[in-house]
C-alpha cells in the first residue's frame, strides 16, 4: 500500500491536497480524499477509510513526509502491525502513485 499527499489547484487560488492510499500491485485507489489542508488528521482518516475496507496492509510505503513520521501515526503502524516503509529520496520511480497519477494525466 503507497500513501501520499499531492498539491493542486482547483481555480479557487487556494491550494488543495490529494490525500490517498493506493493498493501497489493493482494500482487501485483504496481510499481518497481532496483537502484545504496537508495534515495528519486528514491522512489518519484517509488511511482508517482504506483499513475499514480492505483490511490493515502489511507494509505501507510513502514518502519521508512529517505526517507519514509522526508519533500517532507510528502508533497506529503499530497497533494495526503495519511495517512502515519510505521511498528511497532521489528515486521517484519508486512512488507507484506518483507514477500512476501521470500516467492518468497522459491518457486524459
Amino acid at each position: 500500500m503507497t500513501a501520499i499527499l499531492g498539491d493542486h489547484q482547483l481555480g479557487t487560488g487556494k491550494p488543495v491536497h490529494a490525500i490517498s492510499v493506493l493498493e501497489n500491485f493493482s494500482r487501485a485507489f483504496l481510499a481518497s480524499v481532496i483537502s484545504p489542508r496537508q495534515d495528519l488528521t486528514a491522512y489518519l482518516i484517509v488511511l482508517r477509510a482504506a483499513v475499514e475496507t480492505h483490511g490493515a496492509p502489511e507494509v505501507l510505503i510513502s514518502d519521508s513526509g512529517s505526517i507519514f513520521k509522526a508519533k500517532q501515526a507510528q502508533a497506529v503502524y503499530t497497533a494495526l502491525g503495519i511495517r512502515k516503509e519510505q521511498i528511497d529520496r532521489g528515486q521517484p520511480w519508486q512512488n507507484y502513485i506518483e507514477t500512476t497519477f501521470k500516467i492518468q494525466r497522459r491518457m486524459a
